[in-house]
């Protein structure tokens, strides 16, 4: 997996002079603890876990940021890598430059280019980490699944660029080398390497597991803290420092800048612009944390955007309470659609008999209704059994993939014909589920999966097979389109994957779309870890479309897939005797 190409920009030597470099105050330096919270159990003693130390730097009256150099944060990776991995960084004229071999194949560069002030970065730090680092189990996910990758340049780079430019980061040189603020070397790089480091003004702790990060427990010194309790505990000031407010708010900047991926359709190219044009940057500097923690979570409301929001549980500066979603007129759009759909559905199935595990069957046994809420996978212990083989009684109640092959196993020796899966409100999931639904609903047993990243201008296609019956082919034998006419009920409230199976179906004449056009959602979801403790969740550089080889052009699934067979009535939407009579007469 070789990194796609780079080059080294060869610049004549310049002084460097900026208001955010400070070339007297180079700070106070300060050994810290590195520890991997994924490699002990919640409730675990803290002294268990894996550990490293880094000296890093403070400036004065500034002791909530610590600043390192790349190098020192590419330290940080070290005991995660494969024994085959070389990881090493280097200054070459201007450029501070990150390297990662695996043997002697490049899969990793990233140039921090300070007289541009940009980083351009090529290749994968995830690709070259030990897999039994990362505590998510994924074996139900792949199992079966095989999927070949490629990719091309379809613009005029083919490396990502993320500019600090117009940010306000502040930096210093010491010893030859520059000194950044750690949190922003990781909001850099998490989204490549899947691994997020946060400092809670005690220690630096690294995950994988960033959703359940701050819940989950240690103990150190004979007490009990979580990443986020621990931050509040050692902290004796009632108020956020002016410096930090800015910091915190200049790294959301920075992300929303250079990591949303939606920011050409939402219309703006300044996140700090886009606040201040919308009367709420100046609250993101007010001394009542909830007044901030509303302005951050107003701001990504603007963009209507579901895969967007702020996520803030912590407690230390006060902004753990705020109301998200005020000016988000098409979510809330969206969230009562949903709770309509719903009690419709919950009506109407009081009126049908549950046939097999909530499939409700037309009268004439011709068509059979599923829903289909979410694209989930189960553990390893849900979905296997001691053999290694798949328990379809455990399998189907866990992973959402088995509750479909259950259901079509159990279909193909009755009357029925047509299955309509009921999308309606499945608002996505996991994209290697998708993979394999799709590949289910087929009847060759081929797909094809188009993503643009759109930072780097690289164009990739996943073609997808399963090997459902264990016997090491992928072939019609593994999928059930030809033993059924597929159908997918969806409503604007089909999202994200939701939108995404309906869009491809369509495209590769796997399914028709009975309902209402699905609700777009075309980028997969980006997670940034705010450098006080502020998730913020968006739709990312990675686009999910198709791509037309004969005009070369790629089309994203935003705009939803458009219907087959429309239904304006929704309370029509789950009568299985009226969707029989609409699929009959088309």
């Amino acid at each position: 997996m070789k990194i796609k190409s780079l080059v080294l920009l060869t610049l004549p030597l310049m002084l460097l002079s900026s208001c955010t470099y400070s070339l007297f105050d180079m700070g106070t330096a300060k050994e810290i603890s590195v520890y991997d919270l994924d490699s002990i159990e919640d409730n675990g003693d803290l002294a268990d876990a894996s550990s490293t130390k880094i000296k890093a730097r403070f400036l004065k009256n500034k002791a909530h940021v610590p600043y390192v150099t790349m190098k020192q944060y590419a330290s940080l990776y070290e005991s995660r890598f494969n024994s085959n991995v070389n990881s090493y960084v280097k200054k070459e004229s201007l450029y501070t430059v990150w390297y990662i071999y695996v043997d002697d194949e490049p899969y990793f560069i990233a140039i921090l280019d300070t007289l541009s002030e940009e980083f351009q970065v090529s290749g994968s730090i995830q690709a070259t980490l030990k897999e039994d680092d990362n505590p998510m189990d994924t074996t139900a996910l792949s199992y079966g699944l095989k999927s070949e990758s490629s990719a091309m340049a379809v613009g005029r780079r083919n490396y990502n660029v993320y500019s600090f430019d117009d940010i306000n980061v502040h930096r210093f040189s010491y010893g030859g080398e520059y000194y950044f603020p750690l949190s922003f070397f990781d909001l850099t790089f998490s989204d490549n390497s899947s691994v997020y480091y946060y400092y809670n003004y005690n220690h630096i702790f690294g995950t994988y597991d960033v959703e359940n990060y701050a819940s989950k427990q240690f103990i150190e010194n004979d007490k009990t803290y979580t990443v986020d309790s621990q931050m509040e505990a050692s902290n004796n000031e009632s108020k956020m420092p002016k410096y930090l407010k800015e910091f915190n708010a200049n790294m959301f900047f920075y992300v929303m800048d250079n990591f949303y991926g939606l920011k050409d359709l939402k219309g703006y190219s300044s996140m700090e612009q886009f606040m201040r044009s919308n009367k709420l940057y100046n609250s993101l500097l007010s001394d009542e944390g909830e007044v901030r923690a509303q302005a951050y979570a107003d701001a990504v409301s603007l963009f209507d955007d579901n895969h967007t929001a702020i996520v803030s549980a912590n407690k230390t500066w006060g902004e753990d309470k705020f109301s998200n979603f005020k000016y988000s007129t098409g979510c809330i759009s969206r969230a009562y659609l949903s709770l309509e759909l719903a009690q419709i559905r919950e009506q109407q199935f009081k009126n049908d008999a549950d046939y097999y595990r909530g499939v409700r069957l037309s009268n004439d046994g011709q068509t059979a209704l599923f829903t289909y809420d979410s694209f989930f996978f189960g553990s390893s212990k849900d979905v296997f059994n001691t053999d290694g083989s798949v328990n379809i009684e455990t399998a189907r109640e866990s992973d959402s993939f088995y509750s479909l092959v259950d259901l079509f196993d159990h279909l193909k020796n009755t009357t029925v014909k047509n299955i309509v899966l009921d999308l309606s409100t499945n608002g996505g999931g996991v994209l290697g589920v998708l993979f394999k639904v799709l590949c289910l609903l087929s009847k060759n047993n081929s797909t094809k999966f188009f993503y643009l990243e759109d930072n780097c201008e690289v164009l990739g296609v996943v073609s997808n097979s399963i090997d459902l019956n264990g016997d090491d082919k992928y072939d019609e034998q593994d999928c059930y389109g030809s033993a059924f006419n597929f159908y997918l009920l969806t409503s604007d409230c089909s999202f994200s994957c939701g939108n995404a199976l309906p869009c491809l179906a369509q495209k590769y004449n796997i399914a028709k779309i009975i309902g209402q056009k699905s609700g777009g959602g075309e980028c997969a979801v980006g997670v940034h870890y705010l450098p006080n403790s502020q998730y913020v969740y968006h739709s990312s550089n990675l686009h999910i479309g198709y791509y037309d080889n004969a005009t070369e052009t790629f089309t994203g699934f935003e705009g939803g897939a458009p219907v087959d067979i429309e239904i304006k009535d929704n309370s029509k939407f789950y009568d299985v005797n009226y969707l029989n009579v609409l699929i009959q007469n088309v």
